[in-house]
């Protein structure tokens, strides 16, 4: 695990290397932050071409930049005339950091020990429960075990084609981890890490807004205690590696709005975009309304302006083209196979449009109050009644998920309530009465949301999916509170009252959803638990099927599935991820990557995931003994080599 934290050092290298006296120190955690990811992901891309993305190679490159950057580091210190800056000295470093305790107000105190308990919190669960999601069992966490075993993270055979078809940027980061430190649990610390940064970077567009101190640290409180925030941060899922991102971008185009552009502004403006499109494709709507307003500042500025679009295009291809290109050989088209377009509305039309966005909307109002999400639930069905529209218009629904008005406190659809009431409220009071810079914001985001439910369909974690919207709008909250104030003066002496209570509804909404959620905080954690009810808790029949071949010792399995087969929890029980076993993918869901028949001759079992026992006939071998498990989930079908079941040894 002490391998993991070389690309912190790396990033922690690159912040002192940007430093420059006065400083905006959130503005350099988010370039550290954005230059580490990129360096990540280039590594990678080009290590995975001769198929030498093994750890060793890893270990080597990350040493290799950490030295180079400390390098540098040093000559820029040399040749500033000393040979390191005084507030750089270990010794120093005390000094320094008492004189600055010195001038954190007493609210701020308060602010950074909570968010740090949460912190804390949630690192704890991220390395004692391990992340088990189904889109982490099926996707997210299956491909990097693939890439680990190919030392590649380029096409493979699969079952399920997500894992070779989504947006890879986030699980880049992630496998860096996992191959850095040899072991799972490093996984988590990217959504964990991510997390943190977007409560720095929403400090810092507070900032950019025009908020002081208190406003800022609000800003952090509401963005960090955000309940889908609080559940997903010890996970390995990439909605708050996207959100990083995009906030990261929407900083960055403030900083041009307030008219600091420059070839380096573009370029790392240009990489945070990139990172964002290579992360999750959802993120695309998300950020249009801030990359209109960019696009507006820039030619606003005439040559250099278009110079500087020219360089940041350049960039967002450079990083994002890879992936495309790769899909686009593999299946014909940029976005994968036919079946990724389910995602997509159906009509665009405008009564379309808004029946879709107040489902959306509904799912993320929706509360552990049952009254509230009633009175939710009650009004999207009246709107749907008044635009004489069913609220199962295929047109707004993914494939055959109908749509679902109900609280769920889980990983997958966890909703953000508050903040989402406060996010609204915020955004119209500053078209309203917001300055111009503050009004621009908040329309940038009005469109953004616009065209994520003009784009994306509902689905019931669409929540989950909309979340970077909510991080982006939190900012707004303080901004608008302020705004407020200044507006009518007699309110302002109610402005730390409202800040205040603000600050701790949503910090008691954040520890309920800690406390609640299904990977929750409480004496669970400290008790042994069973590996297959961690590793697959909504699928028993798997779990059993597992415990059956490896009773009969089998080491090399033939596995088939479908699209929701939870492949890693797999390979976590048959020790396929330790190198105790081999799997060996019979009907691949890729072009290009198919099995040949001739492998079940080499098998010592047959593993088929899927909905019904049926569906696994032209998979099993003819002659061997099957066996069959079910669960509302899925159906497992077992099938052993004969020379298994005569008490033979496997090969």
């Amino acid at each position: 695990m002490t391998l993991a934290t070389l690309p912190a050092i790396a990033g922690a290298l690159f912040f002192f290397l940007l430093k420059r006296p006065g400083a905006d120190l959130s503005g350099l955690v988010l370039r550290a932050g954005v230059l580490t990811s990129v360096t990540a992901v280039v590594v990678l891309e080009l290590l995975s071409i001769p198929s030498a993305a093994t750890r060793l190679a890893l270990v080597l490159v990350w040493v290799v930049v950490v030295l180079a950057l400390a390098a540098v580091l040093v000559l820029r210190w040399r040749r500033g005339g000393s040979e390191i800056p005084a507030d750089a000295h270990p010794r120093q470093w005390w000094s320094v950091v008492r004189a600055r305790a010195g001038q954190v107000y007493a609210y701020e105190w308060v602010a950074v020990v909570a968010m740090a308990a949460f912190a804390l919190v949630e690192l704890i669960l991220g390395q004692v429960w391990l992340p088990n999601t189904q889109d982490s069992m099926t996707y997210h966490l299956a491909r990097l075990e693939h890439w680990r075993l190919n030392d590649s993270i380029y096409p493979y055979a699969s079952i399920i084609y997500r894992q070779v078809t989504y947006a890879p940027g986030g699980e880049y980061l992630s496998f860096t981890l996992r191959v850095l430190g040899d072991t799972i649990w490093a996984t988590p610390l990217m959504q964990w890490a991510s997390a943190l940064a977007c409560g720095i970077v929403a400090y810092r567009i507070a900032r950019q807004l025009g908020c002081g101190r208190a406003g800022r640290m609000l800003a952090a409180v509401l963005t960090l205690t955000a309940p889908a925030l609080v559940v997903q941060a010890s996970g390995t899922s990439n909605d708050l590696i996207a959100g990083f991102f995009l906030l990261g971008f929407a900083s960055l185009v403030l900083e041009f709005r307030d008219g600091k552009g420059s070839w380096w502004l573009a370029a790392i403006t240009g990489i945070t975009l990139g990172m964002a499109v290579l992360t999750k494709s959802t993120t695309i709507p998300l950020a249009a309304g801030f990359g209109l307003w960019w696009v507006w500042i820039l030619v606003r500025q005439r040559l250099d302006g278009v110079k500087w679009a020219a360089l940041a295009a350049v960039i967002v291809i450079a990083i994002s083209g890879p992936y495309l290109v790769v899909e686009t050989i593999l299946w014909g088209s940029p976005s994968g196979p036919p079946a990724t377009n389910s995602i997509l509305i159906g009509a665009h039309d405008p009564i379309t449009i808004a029946m879709n966005g107040t489902k959306i909307m509904s799912s993320e109002l929706v509360s552990a109050d049952p009254v509230e999400t009633k009175a939710v639930c009650a009004a999207t069905s009246a709107i749907h009644q008044l635009a004489h529209r069913s609220i199962y218009d295929p047109n707004t629904e993914f494939g055959t998920n109908k749509f679902l008005c109900r609280y769920d406190n889980d990983e997958k659809y966890e909703p953000n309530p508050w903040q989402t009431y406060l996010v609204i409220g915020a955004i119209l009071a500053l078209i309203a009465v917001g300055l111009a810079v503050q009004r621009a914001y908040a329309i940038s985001l009005v469109i953004s949301s616009v065209a994520f439910v003009s784009y994306i369909s509902y689905q019931p974690w669409i929540a989950r999916l909309f979340l970077g919207a909510i991080l982006a709008g939190c900012p707004l909250i303080p901004v608008a509170i302020n705004r407020l104030t200044q507006k009518w003066p007699s309110a302002t002496s109610l402005k730390s009252a409202i800040g205040g209570g603000l600050a701790v509804t949503v910090t008691l909404s954040g520890m309920t959803a800690l406390v609640a959620s299904p990977r929750a905080l409480g004496p669970a954690v400290f008790k042994q638990r069973p590996l297959d009810t961690q590793a697959l808790p909504r699928n028993p029949d798997v779990a059993a099927a597992v415990a059956m071949i490896r009773a009969a010792g089998a080491q090399r399995i033939g596995l088939a599935g479908f699209e929701e087969t939870p492949e890693f929890g797999i390979w976590q029980l048959l020790g396929t991820a330790q190198g105790r076993t081999t799997i060996v993918v019979l009907d691949s869901a890729v072009p290009g990557y198919q099995s040949p028949a001739s492998e079940t001759s080499n098998l010592d079992a047959v593993l088929c995931v899927r909905q019904k026992a049926a569906d696994c006939a032209n998979v099993l071998p003819p002659g061997w003994q099957t066996s069959v498990t079910t669960s509302p989930a899925s159906t497992s079908v077992v099938a052993l080599n004969p020379r298994l079941t005569k008490g033979g040894s496997p090969r």
